[in-house]
């Protein structure tokens, strides 16, 4: 699950960095 949140967060802005992180 933390892969894959890590696989989207590389094509999105810092915002969802922090999500991915929590």
């Amino acid at each position: 699950y933390a892969c894959a949140l890590k696989d989207v967060t590389k094509n999105i802005p810092d915002k969802v960095m922090p999500i991915s992180e929590a």
